[in-house]
């Protein structure tokens, strides 16, 4: 089978779709991604008021399964409106936030156990956590709004019945890059250089949401740093972060190097070890690129997480390769499922032994902070 570079809009669509949503909730080892939403959350709630933002209207950009929602109602906002453009995430959503049916029946029934493995006992006790926060902190039901939305067209969102904008602030945690990949790649298709590509893609995409804020409002911006190119002197400060980052961790290099060869006999996929995005760079094309007119960069923060290596996780990463290919659905869960075979027979067989699974990965996540002045 012959796979297709897929260049259209929803590239990154089916990343999100299926079981590969639910993959996306796994608990730990590995760990959600629970701590740079808080972190980005509280970012919010110091810049937009003294106050913070309880009492206030936000909006949720990119919510998935509804972490960063549960993260934002911990500050008591009035109202919070979210939106996603993956309905299997939002189905997640509904069933962990906005229902008290069993979420392990739940997962069973979505394909949850073979989409997780070991890890599924886990991600039940994660999820359940998420309810049962947001049952203490979470607004009323008609205090929250959550639309199926796309972040290339926002203005299909803000025209339907009840949607209020007038937000006092928006948080967009670890989102903002999917879209602007798409824009930039057909701004270079068209004859832009990269630098003026990403910067136009990124004010492309944050004007809209600018459109929905009120004056004087704040929007944080969350993502992990392997979509910000550090630009760090000396050389050897950036690194030593670059050293123990994802796309250098000898597990991450162990296991694309295993799945290379089922991907390519199987679906005729030429793979190779991943590297780094890097859409953004500090200090230059980061702040221009989110300075549209009427915007300020307000602020640029960085903070350090760390975990450890989990092999099932790692290999969670492969409806993101084969996301990006175009393939019917029930072919590409198959491709899912064989890779995720072979690579672990492969692990369990391996004469050269296992890579050091005690060696933390670091990442750096990244807010940006922005206030609008009109």
């Amino acid at each position: 089978m012959t796979a297709n570079l897929d260049q259209g809009v929803n590239a990154f669509g089916d990343v999100f779709a299926g079981t590969a949503a639910i993959r996306n909730a796994a608990g730990p080892p590995f760990g959600s991604n629970r701590a740079p939403a808080e972190w980005a959350a509280s970012l919010l709630d110091l810049a937009v008021h003294p106050a913070g933002i309880r009492g206030r209207n936000v909006l949720d950009v990119g919510c998935g399964y509804g972490l960063s929602t549960v993260a934002l109602a911990a500050h008591l906002p009035s109202r919070i409106t979210a939106f996603d453009n993956s309905l299997d995430m939002l189905d997640l959503f509904g069933a962990t936030l906005l229902s008290d049916k069993g979420i392990t029946g739940w997962l069973h029934k979505h394909g949850g156990r073979q989409a997780l493995g070991e890890l599924f006992d886990a991600t039940v006790k994660d999820l359940e956590f998420m309810r049962s926060t947001w049952k203490v902190t979470g607004p009323a039901a008609s205090n929250l709004q959550v639309y199926h939305a796309d972040l290339l067209n926002l203005d299909a969102v803000a025209s339907k019945p009840g949607f209020q904008s007038g937000f006092d602030g928006v948080l967009a945690s670890n989102v903002l890059h999917w879209p602007v990949i798409v824009l930039k790649k057909r701004l270079e298709d068209q004859g832009a250089l990269p630098e003026e590509a990403i910067v136009t893609a990124t004010q492309q995409v944050l004007l809209p949401i600018c459109r929905l804020m009120r004056r004087d409002s704040v929007i944080v911006i969350q993502m992990p740093d392997d979509f910000v190119d550090w630009g760090l002197e000396p050389e050897e400060d950036a690194a030593y972060f670059e050293k123990a980052s994802l796309t250098n961790h000898p597990v991450f290099h162990w296991l694309h190097l295993k799945v290379a060869t089922p991907i390519l006999a199987e679906y005729g996929i030429p793979h190779t070890v991943p590297r780094r995005t890097g859409l953004w760079t500090l200090g230059r094309t980061l702040k221009e690129a989110f300075s549209p007119p009427g915007v300020a960069v307000e602020a640029v923060r960085a903070r350090i997480f760390s975990r450890l290596p989990h092999l099932e996780f790692s290999l969670f990463g492969l409806p993101q390769l084969l996301g990006k290919y175009k393939m019917e659905a029930g072919a590409k869960s198959e491709a899912i499922r064989r890779i995720t075979t072979a690579a672990l027979a492969a692990s369990r067989s391996d004469e050269g032994g296992l890579p050091d699974f005690s060696q933390s990965v670091t990442t750096v996540n990244f807010c940006v902070v922005l206030r609008k002045n009109y």
